[in-house]
């Protein structure tokens, strides 16, 4: 496993490379926070620069995973380990129709460690009651969030994504990403980031 610094730096430009070719947000440098796309700008991109048929999923698809990317990164990089070793197969040494029988043979022997960093469920653990939003809340907490800014984890959200005709969206999955993502815009990054 790499340092928690590391790991952060690396999930956070993870994070910045999937929002920002997702489309849906571009990064504002004086702010040091995301801003939502317009949404004829973002219709028109993904059909001519992504892919006209499954471009606009594809889009959707980066954003997710780079607003995960974001929480994991926000939490390594202010000490909140989110990371789990994880013993995976070792690559394929010599022959690989020799090392696939040798391999199922005997898994264990062909192994080799690697950092898990979970999925958005162990990130934020709701299924567990007495253990609801451990990472994220030890986040809000390290960096003194308000009750309102702490809540909008976990309660229904009316999110402005400046995508919908009528300018809002309703999300009452309190796992959406979306929910998490404008979470964090109520921080700006500098603030998460620093220590």
């Amino acid at each position: 496993m790499y340092s928690l610094e590391t790991d952060g730096r690396l999930q956070l430009t993870s994070a910045i490379s999937l929002l920002e070719f997702s489309r849906l947000v571009h990064g504002d440098d004086n702010s040091a926070q995301f801003i939502p796309a317009q949404q004829w700008e973002f219709e028109l991109s993904w059909n001519e620069s992504v892919w006209p048929v499954f471009g606009r999923l594809i889009c959707w698809i980066s954003f997710s995973a780079g607003a995960e990317f974001l929480a994991k990164g926000f939490c390594l990089l202010n000490e909140i380990d989110v990371r789990q070793p994880h013993s995976v197969p070792a690559n394929p040494t010599g022959e690989l129709k020799v090392w696939v029988a040798r391999y199922f043979d005997n898994p264990d022997a062909s192994t080799q460690q690697t950092t898990n960093f979970g999925d958005l469920n162990a990130l934020v653990s709701l299924k567990d009651k007495n253990n609801k939003g451990k990472f994220l809340r030890q986040l809000c907490k390290k960096k003194a969030a308000s009750p309102k800014d702490e809540n909008s984890f976990w309660s229904p959200t009316i999110f402005s994504d400046g995508l919908s005709e009528t300018g809002t969206r309703m999300l009452i999955d309190p796992m959406c990403v979306t929910t998490i993502f404008t979470s964090f815009q109520s921080f700006s990054l500098k603030a998460l980031t620093s220590s």
